[in-house]
């Protein structure tokens, strides 16, 4: 994300959208070969069809009670919360670019695409060390994961409010910045509960 936002703009304006589009394309199947080759060894896991239709155990995922879980509290919090993170991260991901345009048609558009990841890269690093911390000091995880998701929805979305008055460039950038660099806290709070509430089936819930 970082590459692609700082290094597509410049591309954007030198060479046009297309660059954009294939380069990120040949970075995607060369990452792709990359895993193949060094993590699996070259040997990907190969599911046939007649394996997954042979008469082997059942799994455990598909004898649970999904309506019994969904009917719990927690789990509903959660569904709701991941949706609002969700939909709050990617809107401001496709609307900043047309705010800074809009509101600042003389500004360098590699400046607001990549300062921001410059910041959200490493607040998302810290934040899963510091509820790493809380939770190895005896901090229940469940306040952790609260006070992170706080930090993400909560103290993210003042800065928000910040833009809406008369701002100037630098001051937007840094609450442009403040603002992607808490949503990442989420990555240490809705995006792993998952995990704390149900960790037999926490890849299929998320």
């Amino acid at each position: 994300t970082l590459v692609i936002g700082g290094a597509g703009s410049l591309m954007l304006d030198l060479y046009g959208w297309e660059s954009v589009f294939y380069v990120s394309g040949l970075l995607s199947v060369l990452w792709a070969y990359c895993m193949w080759k060094y993590l699996l060894k070259g040997e990907g896991p190969i599911i046939t069809l007649e394996s997954l239709g042979s008469g082997g155990p059942q799994s455990k995922l598909s004898k649970r009670h999904w309506l019994r879980l969904f009917k719990q509290p927690a789990v509903c919090a959660v569904i709701v919360t991941h949706l609002c993170t969700a939909s709050t991260f990617f809107t401001l991901l496709s609307w900043l670019p047309t705010f800074f345009r809009d509101t600042f048609p003389e500004a360098k558009g590699w400046v607001f695409n990549v300062i921001p990841w410059l910041v959200a890269i490493p607040s998302s690093l810290f934040s899963g060390c510091l509820s790493d911390h809380l939770i190895s000091q005896g901090f229940d995880t469940a306040s952790v994961r609260k006070l992170m998701q706080f930090f993400s929805m909560g103290v993210s979305s003042v800065f928000t409010l910040l833009l809406c008055g008369n701002t100037t460039f630098p001051w937007a950038v840094t609450f442009v910045s403040a603002t992607m660099g808490l949503t990442t806290f989420s990555h240490s709070g809705v995006s792993v509960n998952v995990q704390d509430l149900a960790p037999s089936c926490a890849g299929a819930l998320f």
